[in-house]
């Protein structure tokens, strides 16, 4: 889960990324139904690029967690809000504990940008989102539960300092050699 922590202003917005735990849907004793596969267009160039780099890292994702995640979606309700915290990503695992495969998917709903005055055709946007949904995918996709100390400044840490987004290709290269 993607959030700003205490960000009211969009100017302010990459001051920090604060990158907050994804987790699992609680297990029901009846299965959720799977949803259609949908991948939102402008999300799909940036799951591309995700796979493309995973498997030039070495870290390629695996047919299956692929095959597992079957939306990714933007969202304009609030994903989760703890104090003065905005979440901006989330994967969710939902079924995982069925022993049935097949029933069980994964989800990432990404609040939009725009809501934050950011545009995804700015290099600012781009880098944000790129960010975003590396994060995401890294929970979804390589199964990265957690996340890495603050001190770290890498893409799967609680926290991510302005600074670091003009680093894109080597927090890039360090998230994959995180994935090994």
């Amino acid at each position: 889960m993607l959030k700003l922590g205490g960000l009211l202003s969009p100017c302010l917005l990459f001051s920090a990324l604060v990158l907050v735990a994804c987790g699992e849907v609680p297990h029901n004793h009846k299965a959720v139904p799977l949803p259609a596969e949908h991948i939102e267009p402008e999300l799909q160039t940036y799951l591309e690029s995700y796979l493309e780099d995973a498997a030039r890292a070495g870290v390629p994702v695996q047919a299956e967690m692929l095959r597992e995640l079957r939306r990714v979606e933007w969202t304009e309700e609030k994903i989760v809000e703890e104090g003065d915290e905005l979440s901006l990503g989330h994967c969710s695992r939902i079924n995982s504990n069925s022993v049935q495969r097949e029933e069980r998917f994964r989800t990432i709903r990404i609040a939009p940008l725009h809501s934050l005055g950011l545009n995804l055709a700015t290099r600012k946007g781009q880098i944000m989102m790129k960010a975003i949904l590396y994060h995401e995918l890294g929970h979804c996709l390589h199964d990265f539960y957690g996340h890495r100390p603050i001190e770290d400044q890498v893409i799967m840490s609680s926290e991510l300092p302005e600074k670091r987004f003009g680093e894109l290709p080597e927090l890039i290269s360090e998230h994959f050699r995180m994935m090994h």
